[in-house]
C-alpha cells in the first residue's frame, strides 16, 4: 500500500465529515424552527426532569445505592479483563500467527483487529 493512497483515504475521509457536518447543521436549523417539533421538545424536556426528579428519589435508598456501586465495580472488572485479554491476544497472535482463538467452551473465536488514526496534532 503506497503512502499518497492513504493519504488520498484520509482526505476523502476528512472531507464527507466536513460535508456531514453540515447535513448535520441543515437539520439542526430545520429542527429548531419547526413550531410543531419545538412544542413536543418543551414537553419532552418537562417529562425527562420529572423522571429525573423520580429516579434521583429512587437512588437516595440504601439497597438501590448499593446495587449501583456493585454495578460501577462489575463494569470496571470487566473493562479491565477486556483490556488484559486484548494485550494478551496481542502477544499470542505475535507468538502464533494466529487470528482465532479456541475459548474454554470449544468455540473457535476470531480475533478483530482494528486500527485507527489518531486526530493531527
Amino acid at each position: 500500500m503506497e503512502l499518497t493512497s492513504i493519504q488520498k483515504r484520509i482526505q476523502i475521509i476528512e472531507g464527507l465529515q466536513k460535508e456531514l457536518q453540515v447535513l448535520s447543521n441543515m437539520l439542526k436549523e430545520t429542527y429548531e424552527n419547526d413550531p410543531q417539533f419545538q412544542k413536543a421538545e418543551e414537553e419532552n424536556s418537562k417529562v425527562r426532569e420529572e423522571t429525573k426528579v423520580a429516579k434521583n428519589k429512587v437512588e437516595e435508598k440504601e439497597s438501590v445505592k448499593k446495587i449501583l456501586t456493585d454495578m460501577k465495580e462489575k463494569r470496571d472488572d470487566i473493562k479491565e479483563a477486556q483490556e488484559t485479554l486484548s494485550l494478551e491476544l496481542i502477544e499470542y497472535y505475535r507468538k502464533n500467527s494466529v487470528l482465532t482463538v479456541e475459548d474454554g467452551d470449544g468455540k473457535v473465536r476470531e480475533m478483530k483487529i482494528s486500527v485507527k488514526l489518531s486526530n493531527p496534532k
